[in-house]
Formats: C-alpha cells, sequence, structure tokens
C-alpha cells in the first residue's frame, strides 16, 4: 500500500509517496510512518500523526526526506475539532485564546485565574495545565527545563493512567462541545501524548502556532520568574522547536503575536483560510469586540530582530528557528525549510545533553547571587529603619526633655 500526500513546497506543487507494507495492522502502520508519536495508538483508532522518521530518540535525528508535508493531515470523522494554541510561555498565548473564544470555540468550564501578570485573564483549563506539570513531573522534568523531555515515557506504562485523567478533563471541560479551544504552553513538550488523547475520542486537533521574540519572552520571564536572559532564550528555543515538530502533519496556521495584536481581523481570515475551519462568529461587532479586549499593555517587551546578535549563546539556533518560524507566518511554511529546524533539532538535544550541568550550575549561583543580594538588601532596609527609628526616639526625648525643662522652670518660678 502507498500513502500519498500533495502539498505545497516553496509555492510548488509536490508530492511525497510512502510506501507500507499491506498487511500490518493500523497501529503498526503508525509506528513505522511516525515512530516518535504513534506510541500508544490501538486498535481502530485514525491515525493523526505526521510521517515523521526518527533514527535517535536521544538526539532527534530526522531523515530530512520524509519529514512531514505541510498541511497534510487525517483524522477522526466525528466533527469535533480542538483548536490548540501552541507556543511558548508570555507568547499572547492568552490574548489568541481569548479571540478564539470570542470567535465562537468554547472555552474550558474552569479558568485559570486572572494575577499580577496576566490581569486580562490565561483564557485556559486550570485542570489541563495541572495534569500537563504532573506529566513533566513523571518523566523527570517541569515546565522550566531547556532540555529535551524523556522521549521515553510516551512508551511508557505511565501513560495509560494519564490517558484517562486526559480524557476525563476533556470531558468535563468541554463537555459534549464540537468546536473548542485548548491552550498549554506545555503542549509543546507534550503534544505527541495529547494527539494520542484527542485522536482517542474522535477529536480532530487543529494548530495555531503564535511566535513572539524570544528576548520579549525572555524579558517577561525575567520580570515573572526571576530567571536569567539564557535560561529563557533557552526555553523559548526548547518549547517552539518541540512545538513545530510535534505538529507537523495536522491542519495548522503559523503567525506572530506581533500581527494578532496590530490586525486581529486579518488574522481571523488567514486563520480560517489556512486551517478551514470557519469561526462561527465573525462580524464587524465582533471585531470591535476584540479590539476593545486587545491593548498596548498585553506587549510589555519590543526587541527588533538585530537584537538577536547580542545573544552570546546558541546565537545561530535561536536566530534561525525564529527566521524560520517568522518565514512560515509570514509565507507559509515549506517541508524543505523543515530540514532546517531538524537541524538545530538534532545539535541543541546533542548539546543539552553536555551543557545541562554547567548551565545548571550557573543557574543555581544566580539564585544563591540573588538571594544573598536580597538578604544584604533587606539588612540594609532593616539599618535604615533601625537609624530613622533611633532619630525618631531621640526627637520625642529631646522634645520631652524640654517639657520637662520649662515645668521645673515655672516651679522654680513660683
Amino acid at each position: 500500500m502507498k500513502r500519498q500526500l500533495d502539498y505545497s513546497a516553496g509555492g510548488q506543487p509536490a508530492t511525497a509517496i510512502y510506501a507500507v507494507p499491506e498487511n500490518l495492522d493500523m497501529a503498526s502502520q503508525a509506528e513505522l510512518l511516525a515512530p516518535e508519536y504513534s506510541g500508544h495508538i490501538k486498535g481502530e483508532h485514525r491515525v493523526t500523526t505526521g510521517l515523521t522518521k526518527q533514527t535517535s530518540a536521544t538526539t532527534g535525528d530526522t531523515d530530512a526526506t520524509k519529514v512531514n508535508a505541510p498541511g497534510s493531515h487525517s483524522g477522526p470523522t466525528s466533527g469535533r475539532i480542538a483548536v490548540l494554541v501552541v507556543a511558548m510561555h508570555r507568547s499572547g498565548t492568552s490574548a489568541l485564546s481569548r479571540i478564539l473564544n470570542i470567535v465562537g470555540c468554547d472555552i474550558s468550564n474552569n479558568l485559570m485565574p486572572d494575577n499580577e501578570w496576566n490581569e486580562k485573564g490565561y483564557w485556559e483549563s486550570a485542570k489541563i495545565s495541572e495534569l500537563n506539570e504532573k506529566i513533566l513531573r513523571c518523566g523527570g522534568s517541569e515546565w522550566d527545563n531547556w532540555q529535551q523531555f524523556n522521549q521515553n515515557w510516551f512508551r511508557s506504562p505511565a501513560v495509560e493512567a494519564y490517558r484517562e485523567q486526559a480524557v476525563a478533563c476533556i470531558d468535563a471541560e468541554f463537555g459534549n462541545s464540537n468546536l473548542f479551544v485548548m491552550k498549554d504552553p506545555r503542549f509543546c513538550i507534550l503534544m505527541p501524548f495529547w494527539r494520542d488523547v484527542l485522536n482517542s475520542m474522535g477529536i480532530e486537533p487543529v494548530v495555531i502556532h503564535t511566535l513572539r521574540h524570544p528576548l520579549d519572552v525572555a524579558h517577561s520571564l525575567q520580570r515573572r520568574d526571576g530567571f536569567l536572559i539564557s535560561k529563557g532564550v533557552l526555553l523559548w528555543l526548547r518549547y517552539m522547536l518541540e512545538g513545530e515538530r510535534g505538529t507537523r502533519g495536522l491542519r495548522r496556521f503559523f503567525t506572530t503575536h506581533d500581527a494578532i495584536m496590530t490586525n486581529p481581523a486579518d488574522f481571523i481570515e488567514k486563520s480560517q483560510d489556512a486551517l478551514k475551519v470557519y469561526w462561527p462568529r465573525n462580524s464587524e461587532k465582533v471585531q470591535r469586540e476584540i479590539t476593545r479586549f486587545l491593548s498596548d499593555d498585553l506587549i510589555h517587551h519590543k526587541n527588533d530582530k538585530d537584537s538577536l546578535n547580542k545573544i552570546n549563546y546558541s546565537q545561530d539556533w535561536v536566530k534561525n528557528t525564529y527566521r524560520v518560524l517568522k518565514e512560515f507566518s509570514e509565507n507559509g511554511e515549506s517541508g524543505t525549510v523543515c530540514s532546517t529546524l531538524d537541524a538545530i533539532y538534532s545539535d541543541f538535544n546533542i548539546a543539552g545533553s553536555g551543557l545541562g550541568s554547567l548551565i545548571l550550575d550557573n543557574d543555581i549561583r544566580f539564585l544563591q547571587n540573588a538571594k544573598l543580594t536580597k538578604e544584604l538588601s533587606d539588612a540594609k532596609a532593616a539599618i535604615s529603619k533601625l537609624e530613622s527609628d533611633v532619630e525618631s526616639t531621640n526627637n520625642i526625648l529631646s522634645q520631652t526633655l524640654e517639657r520637662l525643662n520649662r515645668v521645673i522652670s515655672n516651679i522654680e518660678n513660683q
């Protein structure tokens, strides 16, 4: 049996044909076509994974000639669609999720509460976010770990229990909705798991990637979490590479945070045309509602592309990843360009294994230095307060002494 995918590469039509033995069952076909994403596809579930050949779970090396054809997809036929917002933390995903909600996508029944870092709301499921963090910890990681997540976790016995929790979460958060938006930056890292879960429920995932300048993200993380800029940039690189890689073969659309903020109407039209998912609420009234929601205060930092030259670590990886994803957002994606991301992904994983401990030591020293700096600042503040209290006490004593002297003088003059 052969599978054929027709797609556009660099503006020209192209065809990729993949030979699959006819005597294989669906799960085996999935393993052959997409071993890194097929781990727990069972029975008659439709295959929504892309056509990716993985040669090394550690390095992520791939055969670039068999990278998923952009825009190709297969999936469930129930008619239910989950719009997945896939991007790094602090990339404007909350604003994007709310816009999708305004144009007709159902939102979670239990939203994460807003706070000082996101006063207009996160517009994502608190339960799904908590579940994703539990999964990361189960695999020996956390959301702020820039090294590659344990790929063998997706093949481990632990997956089944989390799959059941994920299905329960989707049922509780979205009920029987036929069109809903799911947003959590951790989807970038855990996309193989969620593709499988949604597929098992007969729900087709379509994806919107939003891109924000890596230094904008890093500065935002520094403000909120106290991270080094270097750590923020490496996190950006990990999330963006994993997010792009994990959604190949799905219907997907690339945009930027700036494009959404400056022209949301254009984003709405282009996204529905690209995804072939037509937003139920789309009118001038809706456009005004979106404009009222968006404001410049949702953008806290702005860097231009040249500012990436200031980075003296992993500069080429970051610059080239940003360049490719920006190109995707402006001109559509190209299968040939994906090979650039594959090469960066492989090199980044190899380097991460060797540099991880060194950078971790640097982070620890930074945190220790920050702690000592805070303690010194607190001590100086305490000394200043004591000096102020002493001065105030001296003033009170001086005034009291003056009153006593006046009383004594009056008594002596009587």
